[in-house]
């Protein structure tokens, strides 16, 4: 109850903010309007188009800081709806590209053509430019940030830092989130930390309650606020003090709405992390220090520590039994799962299975769709059987096998699943190029 109190606080403040935008007069510039989501196509190729939102303050003086943002199934009206309530409230200029989603044959170009059209038509502080992403869209915007030194941060939403051979930016301050039943959770709070670190990142990491999905919509502005204390302490903007003000102000209510150890202690290390070099953190550190002396505390870390070494062990074995253990086996291994599940009140050993079968998920969504590029049909009809058992609900489990129906020769078939896998809220026709088994049926499925 006093989560749901403190969240609808922070719901009313909000609208009252924008309400008091809502006042202000839009303008507009080079036939673009403020305070509206704009969709804009590229001058130079109109199949190219994006996202754009100018704030109520934007004057074409280009003094306004940029997010560049990327979603993985070219979903850009998900992403700027998870970046638009504080992007007025910050006065950020968000543009989100309409053509990136993973595996985008022609990213190169789909990228020029994005910062050169918004070049010639936006104006903003060239100095503070950052990305931002969701899952294969974060890796995108963690990519750019690190080869470029003119990004000032990036953020990450379900994805974590990973290797890169060669780093140019090491200045790059990263925000990472991740839910506690995503597959990708021990990417964000392993691996991803101990190379924030290796690189010298500033970083800072928040988790939540879901799975490989964006973070609640509140979350949104810790985005603005680390990017807020990034220029802060570069010297960029002024207010330090404010800023600072602003950050442990919303920082202390996460706190507060929490009662869960570790939670609370993630939320004092980000909290710090944030506020390092603009104020005081003695007491934040003091506070933290004594949840970690506490037995209850200690428990959670060895709990969580075990399954994150359990989970590094098992992943390499569920790949290996994709293609040497039978789909009997399979289905005692997936029922084990939810049947723990059902039967285990431990709230991270539940995440720990939740985890498991979003990894499953994800390891069968990329294997079957290797074979069916590659015409394996064999080995890709195993697995299929194999994500159908784990992730029955998944659209993409029926757009595969309508690849596999139609790859052999069954259209009628191919066609009962496809129209499945659109039930299921597939929506993504362009898709559908990646694969042979769809380019003769493109035209005559989407009838």
């Amino acid at each position: 109850m006093k989560t749901k109190w403190l969240l609808g606080l922070a719901f009313i403040l909000f609208v009252f903010s924008s309400c008091t935008k809502q006042e202000k007069k839009s303008q507009v510039y080079n036939g673009l309007q403020t305070g509206q989501i704009e969709l804009v196509k590229a001058t130079r190729d109109t199949t190219q188009s994006y996202l754009l939102y100018l704030p109520y303050d934007y004057k074409n003086q280009g003094n306004l800081p940029i997010i560049w943002a990327f979603d993985a199934h070219a979903d850009a009206q998900k992403m700027m709806d998870w970046l638009l309530p504080y992007a007025e409230k910050y006065d950020y200029i968000v543009v989100v590209s309409r053509n990136f989603r993973n595996n985008v044959p022609n990213l190169d170009y789909i990228l020029s053509t994005l910062f050169q059209d918004v070049s010639q038509k936006v104006k903003f502080n060239q100095q503070r430019q950052y990305t931002a992403g969701f899952s294969g869209g974060a890796r995108i915007a963690y990519y750019l940030g690190a080869m470029d030194t003119k990004y000032q941060g990036t953020a990450m939403l379900s994805a974590g830092i990973t290797q890169l051979q060669l780093v140019k930016n090491k200045g790059l301050g990263v925000i990472m989130f991740a839910g506690w039943e995503d597959f990708n959770l021990t990417e964000v709070r392993g691996t991803g930390l101990d190379l924030a670190r290796q690189y010298g990142f500033p970083y800072v990491a928040f988790y939540f309650d879901g799975g490989h999905e964006y973070p609640p919509h509140y979350m949104s502005e810790l985005v603005y606020l680390w990017f807020d204390a990034l220029a802060a302490k570069k010297g960029q903007v002024k207010h330090t003090r404010a800023i600072a003000s602003r950050i442990r102000s919303y920082m202390d209510s996460l706190i507060a709405a929490t009662s869960d150890p570790m939670k609370k202690y993630d939320l004092y290390s980000a909290e710090i992390q944030m506020l390092k070099g603009m104020t005081n953190t003695e007491s934040i550190e003091k506070a933290q220090k004594e949840l970690e002396q506490s037995g209850q505390f200690e428990q959670t870390v060895k709990l969580v520590v075990n399954f994150f070494n359990l989970e590094s062990m098992l992943k390499p074995q569920y790949y290996k039994a994709l293609f040497t253990r039978d789909t009997a086996w399979w289905a005692h291994e997936i029922n084990s799962y939810r049947q723990k599940l059902k039967q285990d009140t431990s709230l991270y050993r539940r995440y720990f299975y939740k985890r498991m079968l979003s990894y499953l998920s994800i390891m069968c969504y990329s294997v079957s769709s290797q074979l069916l590029q590659q015409g394996q049909l064999d080995k890709a009809g195993k697995v299929l059987t194999i994500y159908q058992m784990v992730d029955p609900q998944n659209p993409d489990v029926y757009l595969f096998r309508s690849c596999y129906w139609l790859s052999k020769g069954d259209f009628e078939r191919g066609k009962e699943y496809f129209n499945k896998s659109q039930k299921l809220g597939f929506a993504e026709p362009d898709r559908l190029t990646q694969y042979p088994c769809f380019r003769q049926w493109k035209d005559k499925l989407l009838q």
